[in-house]
């Protein structure tokens, strides 16, 4: 209980979800700090509208001027054959100013910190990860 009292704590964020453009702009003007968004491709959400690149990059330069963050899914399991492809799509997102990516494959995440070590991470809710709990009594 000591470790929550002491533990500094961070400004809340409201982040809002957007399948859509209309939706993003729904968001960011009803006061989201950020948005998060599926691309047209690695986005585990393949059945909503998702963004173009022109598109998400359209809705960059709208968040950021309202002073509003953009987060992309990339929240699928990357198979070998499709690295080439995500490097590149990591590559644009970057240069467009997202502000974050949120995954679930381990291994991209490991990608972009060698690749991309300026660029933020999230952990997406479909990311499985297994800690061993190796500490105190388990009675």
């Amino acid at each position: 209980m000591n470790e929550i009292k002491t533990m500094k704590s961070r400004p809340l964020e409201l982040l809002a979800p957007a399948g859509s453009y209309e939706a993003f702009k729904a968001a960011v003007e009803n006061g989201a700090d950020a948005v998060y968004l599926g691309g047209k491709n690695f986005s585990a959400r393949a059945s909503a509208a998702n963004f173009a690149l022109e598109e998400l990059q359209k809705a960059v330069c709208y968040a950021h001027e309202r002073q509003v963050k953009v987060y992309v899914a990339v929240n699928i399991l990357i198979a070998d054959q499709e690295f080439p492809e995500l490097l590149d799509y990591l590559f644009v997102l970057h240069e467009i100013g997202v502000d974050a990516v949120i995954l679930q494959d381990v291994g991209v995440a490991e990608l972009i910190r060698t690749i991309l070590p300026e660029m933020q991470t999230h952990a997406s809710t479909q990311m499985t990860v297994y800690a061993k709990r190796t500490w105190g009594n388990t009675c």
